[in-house]
């Protein structure tokens, strides 16, 4: 395994609405979500990959008998090769826009540490992936 593969325990949590929420407890403010588990997981790969992006030293995995379970929760462990991210991320251009959203619906994302650029990509992926 090289440097850049890297693997970090997720803990899955499906909520009433059916919908998957992720967090990742090495990462702080690192939570995603996916409408099914197969997308949950891909979120998760993303989400990792958007938080260690330009960073040269990792933290380490935790224990992964350590970690706190609620009920219901599942730990996943998710691997992610960050030289095959980072390539992949550097050949999509991105571009800024402007967008309106509730205000306190921005204050909670901002105290939950959610990036509403990676929610609003992943949302458009998935409304784009329908047809």
């Amino acid at each position: 395994m090289s440097k850049d593969e890297v693997f970090y325990p997720a803990i899955f949590h499906l909520q009433k609405d059916g919908v998957f929420t992720v967090k990742v407890p090495d990462l702080q403010g690192a939570v995603t979500y996916g409408e099914t588990m197969l997308a949950a997981f891909h979120s998760a790969q993303d989400v990792i990959g958007g938080y260690l992006f330009s960073e040269k030293h990792y933290p380490a995995a935790s224990d992964v008998t350590e970690i706190q379970l609620d009920p219901g929760d599942q730990l996943v462990i998710v691997p992610l090769d960050l030289n095959e991210y980072r390539s992949r991320e550097q050949q999509t251009k991105k571009v800024k826009v402007t967008v309106t959203i509730p205000e306190g619906l921005r204050d909670e994302a901002r105290e939950r540490h959610i990036v509403l650029s990676h929610v609003l990509t992943e949302g458009l992926r998935r409304e784009l992936a329908k047809d």
